[in-house]
């Protein structure tokens, strides 16, 4: 979705608050200002170079450089640029800030200082203790940029033999989260720690996860080759194909729903005709936690059986398979109760109540139409609540339908049936080591999130300034998507960049959005409704007015009145009639409310309601009118 940059002033800059996890400000032109979670503002100038992004290069600190100083430098580095040439070398003189920063040692204390204030103070705690006790005096001494995975491991092998596994891996964590830091201030080029592979560091039994479900699925979840083969095949796959990334992404997204304290869950509906490639990227989701054909589930079963199967998912990924499968009459229902995470109220033989059980989690579900038209063609009428909980995305807007792009295989079924194979042998490995790197970053998630947000919220709101709250809830959760496949890219899990991440995710969502409109969807449905009905019934329920007095009315069981004016019929609905049938399923005064805005239904100023009496043999009536062609 295009953005329209905003360059900043100082009066802007003085304005920006720190968050909880650092987020960037542009300029324009490729220069950004950084806002850190210790209040700390810095300068980096983002480019491409033969046609892929590169690390961003460190300018300085604000107000140190001043505004108009960091535009001229990102001028020149992009003059730079465009010859071809990194300018990291020309930043470094130019910067010179922080080159007394040498050692381990320095770097650290510099790194706690701006990195470490918005942590809790038992984070502070065991972070200061670990580099006390086990860095620096292994490595404290040495030049940042010539620490190696060797140095790294040993310390890790020291810690084991004190019986500390998971201590070891902290500490491990600890080195790398320093080193991230490093190298956006362009100190050294290398993480040494993200060589060393956590279950290298800590034992399986002190790396334990625990599944909560029932017994039948918990095989499902037992994990198959190694992360590695995920991240180059399943991840290198989804590479430039939106529609896998964002079901990638919902599935990732399960255990940030509780850090970030939201009461619903997320869930995407791929639909598409068969064979459109929506089951494989179903699969892509499903491979971040385990077997994609055990960990598959059906919407054929009881409100009661679903309700008991998103608990078991609690925390992570619920894949359920094709929506024709189920009952429409009991999917509407279930798709709240899922994606709200409360159990129904069971009363006891007692007469006591059973305890309500409670969860979270993502969903991603399959069908060959969307959700809102199958409960429609089920005789149910779909509501927004439904439609923002569960997002209907299409699943054959790429290039090869369900796929933008298929990296050289010969068509998409090709690309399909590889793809699909890759997720049957190498599964479960990125959900596990995505909540490893959560328990460490788990103070940075709520910010995190809260500022991609803001950033989807304000670009709704520049292009779409009166878009209705339904598309701006829906939005907030794509944040929480787009947040996901930004941190477990950062992470080094997916293998893409954290902008390759926000630019596939975000465009998934700007599909969504296209799709799905940012007008009212109830109110839309209501307008159709009652248009639908007068058009339908004009010449057969709406007796004509004036009434021949010769002749008997032959209009049977109608719904009220008609007559023209200016060759416009002009509708007057019984009140029985109009509550009953023609705004059937929606609250009165909303209903009425939303039809005169739409210029649907005439009111009486005069008394303030809607009914008006149109004499004998009308009576009390809602004057209505068929929707203007304009609006329809």
């Amino acid at each position: 979705m295009p953005k329209i940059v905003q360059p900043l002033t100082p009066t802007r800059i003085e304005a920006l608050k720190p968050k909880a996890a650092r987020y960037p400000v542009s300029d324009g032109g490729g220069l950004i200002l950084e806002v850190m979670p210790s209040g700390s503002k810095i300068w980096r100038y983002r480019y491409s170079l033969h046609g892929k992004r590169q690390p961003t290069v460190t300018i300085g600190d604000y107000p140190a450089v001043s505004l108009a100083a960091a535009r001229e430098r990102a001028r020149q580095y992009s003059e730079i640029v465009a010859r071809g040439v990194s300018p990291v070398a020309d930043a470094r003189k130019d910067r010179g800030a922080v080159k007394t920063l040498d050692t381990v040692r320095e770097f650290a204390a510099y790194w706690l200082e701006q990195q470490m204030a918005n942590k809790s103070a038992e984070y502070q705690r065991t972070t200061k203790r670990a580099l006390e006790k086990d860095v620096h005096p292994s490595i404290g001494r040495k030049p940042v940029s010539e620490v190696t995975p060797g140095d790294v491991l040993a310390i890790c092998d020291r810690i084991k033999k004190r019986g500390a596994p998971k201590m070891a891996l902290h500490t491990r964590n600890v080195i790398k989260r320093m080193y991230e830091y490093a190298i956006a201030r362009q100190l050294t080029t290398t993480n040494p720690a993200s060589a060393i592979v956590a279950r290298f560091v800590a034992t399986q039994e002190s790396r334990q996860m625990f599944y909560n479900g029932g017994t039948p699925k918990k095989s499902a979840y037992a994990p198959a080759g190694s992360l590695e083969k995920w991240r180059d095949t399943v991840g290198a796959m989804a590479r430039e194909n939106p529609l896998l990334a964002a079901a990638i992404a919902c599935a990732l997204a399960g255990p940030l729903l509780s850090l970030i304290g939201v009461r619903d869950g997320i869930g995407l509906h791929l639909h598409a005709r068969t064979s459109s490639g929506k089951s494989t990227a179903g699969d892509c989701a499903a491979s971040v936690w385990g077997n994609p054909v055990d960990v598959l589930h059906t919407w054929d079963g009881t409100s009661y059986g679903l309700a008991r199967t998103a608990e078991y998912a609690n925390d992570g990924l619920l894949y359920l398979d094709e929506i024709g499968a189920g009952d429409a009459r009991k999917i509407g229902p279930a798709i709240y109760q899922m994606l709200n995470g409360v159990s129904r109220l069971q009363g006891t033989k007692d007469g006591g109540v059973v305890a309500s059980r409670s969860w979270r989690l993502t969903m991603v579900s399959t069908g060959e139409v969307g959700m809102a038209q199958y409960l429609a063609e089920g005789g149910m009428t779909p509501r927004g609540g439904q439609e923002i909980r569960l997002l209907d995305v299409p699943a054959d807007s790429g290039a090869y339908r369900a796929f933008d792009c298929i990296h050289g295989r010969k068509d998409g079924d090709t690309f399909a049936t590889e793809l699909i194979a890759a997720t049957r042998t190498s599964y479960g490995t990125a959900g596990r080591a995505f909540v490893e790197w959560l328990a460490v970053h788990h103070g940075e998630v709520r910010g995190w999130v809260a500022s991609t947000q803001t950033e989807m919220l304000e670009a709704v709101e520049a292009e779409h300034p009166d878009a209705a709250p339904a598309a701006r809830r829906a939005t907030r959760k794509w944040g929480v998507l787009v947040a996901a496949a930004e941190m477990a890219s950062e992470a080094g899990l997916t293998g893409w960049t954290r902008d390759e991440a926000r630019t596939w995710v975000m465009s998934a969502w700007a599909r969504w959005l296209d799709a799905f409109g940012t007008v009212d969807r109830d109110n839309e449905r209501l307008l159709e409704q009652v248009d639908g009905i007068l058009r339908a019934n004009e010449h057969g329920r709406f007796v004509l007015l004036p009434v021949d007095p010769a002749g008997e009315p032959s209009t049977h069981n109608i719904l009220g009145y008609r007559r023209y004016v200016n060759d416009e019929p002009i509708f007057l609905v019984l009140p029985s009639a109009f509550k009953d049938e023609v705004i059937k399923g929606y609250e009165l005064r909303h209903a009425c409310r939303v039809l005169h805005e739409a210029g649907m239904l005439d009111r009486n100023d005069k008394r303030g309601q809607y009914t008006v009496n149109a004499g004998k043999p009308a009576g009390m009536v809602y004057r209505t009118h068929t929707r203007k062609e304009e609006d329809a």
